[in-house]
């Protein structure tokens, strides 16, 4: 072996043994402060099975994940992905992540509602994988919700983004939620079979097949339709058709809501039907074919 092959081995050596010793300085530092986290957060425990940081997508990755909440309910999942993560504040001003397997166990007083959900849905547990990017700007109030993804195999996904204004960040009191404002939101339903079980039991109660109680609920869309072109009120009418055309066929589902100036969340319970709240919200709603 020439001298330059044996100096080019020794250096693909080192940065090999350099590169390892930096991933573990790297891993043992962020369960260190992921230790020191969970420990100042009263009545929250997290156990994982392995933590990994990947230095190339400053990314942080928990395998088999079981955390106990400060209310009693349980969280685990297959694995956990950290992308970004405010450390400065007890209350999270950012947070980019991503859970696959992610199980919901209740604690034993929301445990009857949660077992009467999953045989609504015919699943044996609430499972999903799951998404969440957002941020909060504290100085002005406001929350963007860049991605919040439930998406549960044979059942639906869900995909919200929205803006909210006028939140406040100490939310010790539920009057501090007064104030908010919508500013605008889009959220996409892709239905897998959560649609079909509504149709179902809701001919049940009514001894009508899916298909009649289809047909039905189609009539009373119409109907809403009609009333809310009777009002002048062409954002209802267009949101009513275009639920109807989806029931008609249920793949998937997107609804926007464009407000031309913030509105206050509290507008949507003062009265108003729900006619009025979709013009108030400046709502669309537009059914799709499925993309998954």
């Amino acid at each position: 072996m020439s001298r330059f092959a044996k100096f080019l081995v020794s250096f693909l050596i080192f940065i090999a043994a350099g590169y390892l010793g930096l991933k573990w300085f790297v891993n043992s530092e962020v369960a260190r402060e992921l230790d020191a986290t969970v420990a100042a957060t009263p009545g929250l425990s997290l156990n994982y099975g392995e933590l990994n940081v990947d230095i190339l997508s400053r990314s942080i990755r928990l395998d088999r994940v079981h955390a106990i909440l400060p209310d009693g309910n349980r969280l685990s999942a297959d694995t956990v992905r950290i992308y970004a993560f405010d450390q400065q504040h007890q209350v999270p001003l950012f947070l980019k992540a991503e859970a696959a397997g992610l199980t919901f166990t209740p604690e034993p007083e929301t445990a009857l509602l949660c077992d009467s959900l999953c045989r609504f849905l015919d699943v044996g547990a609430l499972r999903a994988d799951c998404a969440l990017d957002y941020s909060f700007d504290k100085d002005n109030g406001t929350l963007t919700i860049n991605n919040l993804t439930i998406n549960a195999d044979n059942v639906a996904q869900l995909r919200l983004s929205c803006t909210f204004r006028g939140l406040d960040s100490n939310l010790d009191r539920v009057e501090r939620l007064l104030g908010l404002t919508v500013q605008k939101a889009e959220l996409r339903f892709t239905n897998r079979s959560v649609v079909n079980r509504f149709l179902t039991l809701a001919g049940e109660t009514r001894e009508l097949s899916p298909d009649q109680a289809r047909d039905m609920m189609v009539a009373d869309l119409f109907r809403l339709s009609e009333n809310a072109a009777a009002d002048d009120n062409d954002v209802a009418e267009q949101a009513f058709q275009a639920l109807g055309a989806f029931l008609r066929n249920p793949e998937a589902l997107t609804l926007k809501a464009a407000p031309g100036e913030p509105v206050p969340l509290l507008w949507g319970f003062m009265g108003r039907d729900l006619a009025d709240n979709l013009r108030l919200f400046n709502v669309t709603v537009t059914p799709e074919e499925s993309d998954i």
